[in-house]
């Protein structure tokens, strides 16, 4: 153990002073855009867990590595579109909420949208034009035209802070209320009506997901699973096997899922974590991986039945992949920036994922085997960073953050 200890310090020696003699050779980049490659490789550490003792697996590296993201590339910003309002709830300038959006797989970021009175909490984008997000006080904001023009498409619902929006077509969306409760919410008209469905249950949805537009599962506090077979009409409960609070769930087909979890009542606060799954639509969850390395994930997207990744806040775990249906996770040797966190990530295909978080945007566009990161000087200077982002295509993502 003390050994790959000295092993790991002083490869991220070498590789920290590589990077300060690159920034000073180099005067065309900004100081608040850096770029590096995060590699998951066949020597990099695997988080231990308390199931299993197994051999080291790692992500497929047959595929190319990643273009690095070019650090001379700024993020624009255009004249954003402003939604007008005749009752505003004011909240402090600091939080200067935002949509941005890339058409180019995460080489450069626009912010499209951006207004100091909203409180996003959540976006989700079914195709490359049209994209729905959540917040407070309001209801859905949407665009139909890739971010060019935004506007409320119902004011009959009351938005609470923390809601959480997916959407598995243009037309038909589910939503969560947050951490102050209430029935999940649907519409079948692109959000211009919505129906409440009561899950007759007092714990806090955390989050859902939809992969097929009328199957979806949601998870929370309290060890809650809901499933839906018949479009939200009726939500039954389903059992974990974690006993604590379930973090964020993904499925890559309508009977395979995974989902975070931590002990206790807050993932800051957790002595540890457990990933679980299902291969047969909930009837069954089984425990893949527990331990305290786990506790502090945040984020999960599983783009195929073996393959997930999954991010979140706490050094050096702040990445790990997997991709043998979760028997084991590895992570990558470079650790970011002391500040640099997670809180989402998404994956439009096998091999591109976006992950945004505190002063950070990381892609990948080999499964996971390596990432570019950058910090680009508006994330910076933004008091929470990026909460949330959503890749319809390859090419094409939306992230909100303030």
């Amino acid at each position: 153990m003390h050994q790959k200890f000295v092993v790991q310090t002083v490869v991220l020696a070498a590789i920290a002073l590589a990077l300060i003699l690159t920034s000073c050779t180099d005067n065309g980049n900004t100081p608040e855009s850096k770029t590096a490659t995060l590699t998951i490789s066949a020597t990099s550490p695997q988080i231990k867990t308390t199931l299993t003792n197994v051999v080291t697996s790692t992500i497929s590296t047959s595929t190319p590595a990643i273009t690095i993201i070019s650090t001379s590339t700024a993020i624009a910003s255009p004249t954003p579109q402003v939604v007008d309002r005749s009752e505003p709830t004011l909240r402090p300038a600091m939080y200067n909420p935002k949509i941005i959006l890339t058409t180019d797989a995460g080489i450069s970021w626009n912010t499209v949208f951006t207004d100091t009175y909203k409180f996003f909490s959540s976006i989700n984008c079914p195709s490359v034009k049209v994209c729905f997000v959540a917040g407070e006080n309001e209801s859905v904001l949407a665009t139909s035209d890739g971010g060019k023009t935004w506007g409320i498409r119902s004011d009959t619902v009351h938005w609470k802070y923390g809601s959480k929006i997916r959407c598995p077509t243009t037309n038909i969306c589910y939503a969560t209320q947050g951490p102050s409760g209430g029935p999940i919410l649907s519409t079948k008209d692109g959000g211009r009506t919505w129906d409440e469905n009561d899950h007759k249950l007092a714990s806090f949805l955390r989050t859902l997901t939809c992969p097929d537009p009328n199957i979806c599962y949601a998870v929370g506090t309290d060890d809650v699973i809901l499933k839906t077979t018949d479009g939200g009409k009726n939500w039954q409960q389903q059992q974990s096997v974690t006993g604590g609070g379930l973090q964020d769930i993904s499925c890559s087909s309508v009977t395979v899922c995974y989902i975070i979890a931590y002990q206790g009542l807050y993932a800051s606060d957790s002595d540890g974590g457990t990933v679980e799954s299902t291969t047969d639509g909930g009837k069954t969850w089984t425990r893949k991986a527990s331990g305290p390395d786990f506790g502090s994930f945040l984020s999960i997207s599983c783009p195929a039945a073996t393959r997930c990744i999954a991010v979140g806040f706490s050094d050096p775990y702040k990445i790990v992949g997997t991709a043998d249906s979760g028997k084991n996770w590895q992570m990558p040797k470079l650790r970011l920036e002391m500040f640099a966190s997670f809180n989402s990530i998404t994956c439009a295909s096998n091999l591109f994922c976006v992950t945004v978080g505190l002063k950070v945007i990381a892609v990948t566009k080999d499964g996971g085997n390596t990432w570019a990161y950058q910090t680009p000087d508006f994330i910076a200077k933004q008091e929470k960073g990026l909460m949330e982002v959503s890749c319809p295509s390859t090419n094409t993502c939306y992230a909100i953050g303030y």
